[in-house]
């Protein structure tokens, strides 16, 4: 369990230098009220800094830095200059910048030169308005009577927000310690511990993610539904997949793909139907799923008696 292994070696989760930036004795601080925004937006952080050294910082001048996944410097710029007391929290000040221009993936990056005081969180930016109109030969539904009725027909089917009653429950937040500790408290939660997904499948071309959860993944995951996938075929493989808890080791998944009969299935477990426009990062997955299903060519395949199962556990 944690960063290190039974004799104390890194994981390679963490280097030691980024363990660094949230637990030392000088930290910077960021208050914001999200982690995910809409291009048309203005971002809003107040800066502070946690300072538990030896002596104080005279003459701090802080830096804040939005930069894109290379690191390049978008937005940049200095606070006040500021004594940083001993034992202190010191309000350094407030970030206030429109985010236009500004797409995907992005990092705040606050740091004190001369000092290896450093801290930096991810954020995401998305497009104000995305188009979710399905492709050309392309069809969408949200029930498994009209994917079915599409799929015999040959169609390319985009199947979401289904219901179903062998989906199972799930949230954001992982398991608690692990399920075999038995108890109502363990039993009744979700099992999982977190997602597993290639974020350079074509299918999440348009929606920047590591292969594990980070907090734009809240809004899909958060009292979500999965697809259980016990019983398909060893090679097909979940595009974001749910992992489970050791103890029970279910094959899990929010996205899967498969030729079903002469026609092409992508289905995903995410409500990706109602809201969308106060979801945008349902809408991002809605648009990234869309530009993929007009072009997919699944190797697995699955009949629809096997999808029908996997819905309803018939």
């Amino acid at each position: 369990m944690g960063l290190l292994d039974s004799f104390w070696d890194s994981k390679g989760i963490l280097t030691p230098e980024e363990f660094r930036h949230f637990s030392s004795e000088t930290v910077p601080l960021a208050r914001m009220r999200k982690f995910v925004w809409t291009a048309n937006e203005t971002f809003a952080a107040g800066v502070e800094v946690a300072h538990y050294g030896k002596k104080p910082i005279s003459g701090a001048v802080a830096k804040w830095v939005l930069a894109d996944e290379t690191g390049r410097a978008i937005r940049s710029g200095d606070f006040p200059k500021v004594t940083v007391e001993r034992g202190s929290v010191t309000a350094l000040g407030e970030i206030r910048q429109p985010l236009a221009g500004i797409m995907g993936h992005t990092k705040l990056i606050v740091e004190i030169p001369g000092t290896e005081a450093r801290n930096e969180w991810n954020l995401w930016v998305y497009p104000e308005n995305l188009s979710t109109e399905p492709p050309a030969g392309v069809t969408v539904a949200t029930t498994w009577d009209a994917a079915r009725d599409a799929l015999t027909r040959g169609q390319r089917v985009l199947l979401h927000s289904v219901e179903g009653r062998a989906l199972e429950a799930n949230r954001f937040l992982p398991i608690f310690w692990s399920k075999a500790w038995g108890g109502e408290s363990f039993t009744s939660q979700p099992s999982h511990l977190g997602i597993l997904c290639d974020p350079r499948h074509p299918a999440l071309s348009r929606f920047p993610t590591a292969s594990y959860e980070d907090f734009q993944w809240w809004e899909l995951t958060e009292n979500s539904r999965v697809f259980v996938l016990n019983d398909t075929p060893q090679d097909l493989r979940p595009i974001v997949q749910v992992i489970d808890d050791f103890h029970r080791n279910y094959k899990l998944g929010y996205v899967f793909e498969a030729a079903v009969g002469p026609g092409r299935l992508l289905a995903a477990s995410f409500d990706l139907a109602h809201r969308l426009d106060q979801r945008p990062v349902a809408r991002q997955m809605l648009h990234s799923l869309l530009s993929y299903a007009e072009r997919m060519d699944p190797a697995g395949r699955l009949s629809l008696d096997e999808v029908g199962a996997i819905l309803d556990g018939k």
